[in-house]
């Protein structure tokens, strides 16, 4: 069901828990018997090509790095997400990445001086048009219209179309799209980036990337075997993620739920929306890394 279906069935008492919910209108839910917050995922919201839609002007490298010049990621976070998001200065995810580093030009903030010397050099001085699909959850339709403000600025006009998740998916399976935002979730940066790009991930498999660069410093990363070689490694990861820029990080994940239940007996976990119900309480010798039973008995 869409947000506000979820929302009514929250407020009526017909569910307990209800994952996500829009950003506007939570504050109307009764206060005496829901409970709603915000939750960071270990995950970043992107603009994802097609590199098969060979005619394209996202197929030159220049005008997507421009795009990712172009667009005003703090906007997108204060506006669309409330500022319960972190814009994006690298690929991989900020919250709970204690590697994290930023590797995008100007730290990730709004560049048009840099966009518009971009286009000029892919050949497009006055901008492009291309064909942006949404899923339809909360905020996104609001994170591409605000995009689209920003790219007008250099010329770049971007046709936003918004499909429920199912539609989306399909066309991105069937390779008819031309961008898409959506988000990436991984319980690590590495297997974040091996979604992206690692040959068979979900979003590499979408977008029909095929970058060996960026492969073999995913594989590098993947073998670092101390905190500093991993901080090291991760930035280098990242900067080649940059260099084909098929995939343009816009800023971290979040989410709204909303629960009838009391604190602590129904909530979503990090990483990951796995949902676990507490039954009995376990003493501390029982209790794993997550909080579940370990089954020790003493």
């Amino acid at each position: 069901p869409d947000a506000a279906t979820r929302k009514l069935a929250l407020q009526s008492g017909q569910v307990d828990y209800v994952f996500d919910l829009a950003y506007q209108g939570v504050q109307d839910l009764d206060k005496n018997t829901i409970k709603w917050w915000a939750h960071a995922l270990p995950g970043t919201y992107q603009l994802t090509t097609n590199m098969a839609k060979t005619d394209s002007a996202l197929q030159n490298v220049k005008n997507r790095q421009a795009i990712s010049a172009a667009i005003d990621r703090s906007r997108v976070s204060k506006i669309a997400f409330f500022g319960t998001v972190l814009p994006s200065c690298a690929q991989t995810f900020i919250k709970g990445n204690p590697y994290h580093q930023c590797v995008l030009p100007n730290q990730g903030k709004q560049d048009l001086v840099l966009a518009k010397k971009l286009l000029a050099e892919a050949g497009n001085p006055s901008g492009f048009s291309f064909d942006m699909t949404v899923w339809a959850r909360p905020a996104w339709a609001e994170s591409a219209q605000i995009m689209a403000q920003d790219l007008a600025k250099v010329g770049i006009i971007a046709n936003i179309t918004v499909k429920q998740d199912t539609v989306a998916i399909a066309d991105m399976n069937a390779g008819k799209y031309e961008m898409m935002f959506s988000g990436n979730n991984a319980p690590t940066p590495y297997l974040q980036l091996a979604n992206w790009f690692g040959i068979g991930g979900a979003w590499q498999s979408w977008s029909k990337v095929n970058d060996q660069v960026v492969i073999a410093a995913i594989d590098q990363l993947g073998s670092a075997m101390n905190p500093t070689s991993a901080k090291t490694l991760l930035a280098a990861a990242n900067r080649a993620a940059y260099g084909n820029s098929v995939h343009v990080p816009v800023a971290d994940r979040a989410v709204i739920s909303g629960s009838r239940l009391p604190v602590g007996l129904l909530q979503a976990t990090i990483p990951g929306e796995w949902l676990y119900v507490a039954t009995t309480p376990l003493i501390s010798s029982q209790r794993g890394p997550a909080g579940f039973n370990t089954g020790a008995t003493g």
